[in-house]
Parts: C-alpha cells; sequence; structure tokens
C-alpha cells in the first residue's frame, strides 16, 4: 500500500486539485509518504463533513471490504465508475460530490473512540453520529454508553435498545456486531432498575 501512497502523490502533483481525500482502512499517516490529501477513514481521527466534493482516493482494501462500518462508509463509491486507478487497482480516483454521511458518521464516533474527550464533548460528537447516520449500530452504541455513564438513564434505555435492535437485524454481520449487543446491554443493566 506504501508504494501506491507514492504514486497517489505524483498522481496528485499531475493532477492539482483542493481539497483531496483519501479513503483508507490503514492506521498509518500517508502523509509519511508525501501524500498531503486528508485522510479518512476507521483508524483516522479526521473529522469529515457529510458531503466530500473534489477529488477522493479509495482505497480498494475498503472499498471491498465485509466489515460493518467500512461497509457503510464506501457505500457512496461502490456504485460509480473511478476517475482513474492508482498503483493498478490499489487505490481508486472518484471526482465529484458525494454524499458521505455514513462515513462523517463513523469518523464522530471512531474519534470518540480514538480520543477521549469530556463525556459532554463525546455526547456531543456521539449525537452527532446518530444525526448523520441514524442507522449506525455503532453510533447508537456509543450513544447508548454515554448516556449511561452520564447517568441519563431514560434516554440511555431508549439509545440501547435502539442500538441492539439494529445490531441483530443485520444478519450479515451479526457476529462481528455481537460485540455491540454487549457493551449495549451491560449499558442497560447499568441504568435500568432491578426488578424482583
Amino acid at each position: 500500500m506504501g508504494q501506491s501512497y507514492l504514486q497517489a502523490n505524483d498522481y496528485i502533483d499531475r493532477h492539482p486539485t483542493e481539497p483531496c481525500w483519501l479513503l483508507t482502512d490503514w492506521f498509518w499517516d500517508p502523509g509519511l509518504y508525501g501524500l498531503h490529501c486528508t485522510t479518512i477513514g476507521y483508524f483516522s481521527t479526521n473529522r469529515i463533513p457529510p458531503r466530500l466534493t473534489g477529488i477522493i482516493i479509495v482505497s480498494s482494501m475498503m472499498l471491498n471490504s465485509t466489515r460493518y462500518a467500512q461497509g457503510r462508509a464506501v457505500a457512496p463509491f461502490v456504485k460509480e465508475k473511478p476517475k482513474d486507478f492508482i498503483g493498478g487497482s490499489a487505490l481508486l480516483v472518484y471526482e465529484g460530490d458525494f454524499d458521505t454521511r455514513a462515513a462523517a458518521s463513523m469518523s464522530a464516533w471512531r474519534h470518540v473512540a480514538l480520543v477521549p474527550e469530556s463525556l459532554d464533548a463525546e455526547l456531543q460528537e456521539a449525537d452527532e453520529a446518530v444525526t448523520l447516520d441514524p442507522g449506525s449500530a455503532p453510533a447508537h452504541t456509543l450513544r447508548c454508553v454515554l448516556l449511561s455513564q452520564a447517568g441519563i438513564p431514560g434516554a440511555a434505555i431508549s439509545e440501547c435498545e435502539t442500538a441492539i435492535r439494529l445490531a441483530t437485524a443485520d444478519p450479515l454481520h451479526k457476529e462481528e456486531l455481537s460485540k455491540l449487543v454487549e457493551q449495549a446491554e451491560y449499558a442497560l443493566r447499568y441504568v435500568r432498575p432491578p426488578t424482583n
């Protein structure tokens, strides 16, 4: 993948554009390879807008991912024809205006997971994540857990039930999402009054 980043840098030099976005599943900084696109993805702490305009370079590994969050994030590009290819087919180049609310939601809830902040700030980001992608089980699970930690039982119970419903409604990702169900169920036990 590193060699592809070098080739992407050459591509951007030949086709200068602002802004430039790189949607990848890798956790290292492509800037180390001279690629100065804004990195977005599962391991990135960058927050992104709900619409991306310009050049968007998408990793073929992420585009072909069967994982839940990554698949939702790249959904706007799956049926689009790439403008170009870099590194054979390691990176695909798209240009235009794309609805990236699911990717923006992922960037919000992943930011909370990767960059600890105050509970209020984390709740605000979780609220944004749910608003951007109301069908996101991870966003609802995060909000459920944070509401539980904040001691807001009514909202936490509702949010946890939504998270569980969304996570169990996806048979393709049942095993992957089972951890979210466990987190939401734990948070529910914490906020629900005991029954005799």
